[in-house]
């Protein structure tokens, strides 16, 4: 909900296309700069208590908007610091949080695991725009960002009431660097792996971020209000949601090429990706 919602609120208080991707660049920098080494610590520390911090930031970063929003006070200035704020927490929290699947449930399980995770990932990302996008326009952008901001605590206590889950011990001798190093030799070392990196690279970089642009096109080139914007932004979802299931439950690399040329044009969930890749440490993982 709160994605959309926010780049509407950046487009509304500055009419720039600049500002709307310069909101999407900060957010995206610290996972840029950071992710790796995320994924070091993810590797050597309880990956529960990561995404709790993690979630936790993203809380109150989600509260910051909320009330900067409803007293009025919200600027440009404040949005790119809470888009760098979140860009951070979210570095730590992607390879924490997809190992962490593997924990919760188990090798036997975890294709069904991701099946479930990107079905719900994407199934929010249908109902959240538009939700955002009617909530907007019926009361404002404040209302949308606490409910963002409250749905974090179901996400928190969640964790809190995970009890006697595995926590990987730290190798003696091995230090970060050790770690890091040994993330790249590991993506060297195996193909599949390589080539899911590089269908996320190629599509992050040539067609990840036209949802960047989505406010200007809504406005601007169909002449439509938040509500219309909210479904044009729920469209990414409805477009990766078949491929999320297809993808986790294929059994053969012919099936995943298939999954991967009917749906990665229409959009990209990242969970899909662990379908191909059961054992990657989190080091590789934040590549």
């Amino acid at each position: 909900m709160q994605g959309p919602v926010l780049s509407w609120v950046v487009y509304d208080l500055t009419n720039s296309k600049e500002a709307l991707g310069l909101v999407n660049f900060l957010g995206q920098l610290p996972m840029a700069m950071l992710v790796i080494i995320a994924g070091v610590v993810a590797d050597r520390r309880s990956r529960q208590a990561i995404i709790t911090m993690t979630q936790s930031l993203l809380l109150l970063s989600a509260l910051g908007l909320a009330i900067l929003a409803s007293t009025h006070h919200l600027t440009i200035g404040w949005i790119y610091f809470f888009a760098v704020l979140s860009g951070v927490a979210q570095a730590f929290d992607t390879p924490a949080r997809q190992a962490f699947m593997v924990e919760m449930a188990g090798r036997e399980h975890l294709g069904n695991a991701i099946a479930l995770n990107s079905a719900m990932f994407n199934t929010a990302r249908v109902v959240g725009p538009t939700i955002g996008g009617a909530v907007f326009a019926a009361v404002g952008a404040a209302l949308c960002f606490f409910i963002n901001s409250a749905s974090f605590l179901a996400i928190i206590l969640a964790l809190f009431a995970m009890k006697g889950l595995y926590r990987r011990p730290t190798e003696p001798g091995k230090n970060v660097a050790t770690d890091f190093i040994d993330g790249l030799r590991y993506v060297a070392s195996h193909g599949d792996i390589r080539v899911v990196m590089l269908l996320t690279a190629v599509f992050s970089l040539f067609g990840g971020y036209y949802t960047t642009l989505l406010p200007a096109f809504a406005r601007d080139i169909y002449g439509k209000e938040a509500t219309a914007y909210g479904i044009l932004a729920s469209a990414v979802g409805i477009g990766a949601l078949p491929s999320a299931l297809i993808t986790a439950r294929s059994a053969g690399w012919f099936t995943a090429w298939c999954s991967c040329a009917q749906c990665f044009s229409a959009s990209h969930s990242p969970q899909t990706t662990w379908s191909r890749t059961r054992s990657m440490p989190s080091t590789a993982s934040a590549w």
